[in-house]
């Protein structure tokens, strides 16, 4: 990638990488749903046999894959949102890193923030559950 802004911007490049990371992203994606599906109907069979200890650290491992899918989804997103602008972006050359910085750390602090409120949650459920 440090090669990519080094030669100078070139949009129709940007533009190939990004349709190719939407697939390999909504791929990835797809892989978790199934495991995470699978992951729920163990923690059913592990509650049904009196495990409950075995269960709850699955379903934190559940929580972390979930996270995750979100983090995956706002970079899918981000990566559509700056396929569509990509015009914009071309136009504006002088513009390009600040906007792409900007957009960047925009992801981030969402990915933060939704893995900050889910920790609230567990914190409060942890304090119910004792």
């Amino acid at each position: 990638m440090d090669g990519f802004f080094r030669q100078g911007f070139k949009a129709s490049k940007c533009k190939t990488l990004l349709k190719l990371t939407i697939p390999r992203i909504k791929l990835l994606r797809n892989k978790r749903e199934v495991q995470v599906k699978q992951m729920r109907r163990d923690i059913a069979n592990l509650l049904q046999n009196g495990q409950e200890a075995t269960a709850r650290i699955r379903v934190e491992h559940i929580i972390r894959e979930e996270n995750m899918m979100a983090a995956q989804e706002i970079l899918e997103l981000f990566c559509e949102l700056v396929t569509v602008r990509l015009p914009i972006i071309e136009t504006q050359s002088e513009a390009v890193l600040l906007v792409v910085e900007e957009s960047s750390y925009e992801s981030m602090e969402g990915a933060w923030l939704i893995s900050r409120n889910i920790t609230i949650i567990l914190l409060t459920i942890k304090e119910k559950l004792q």
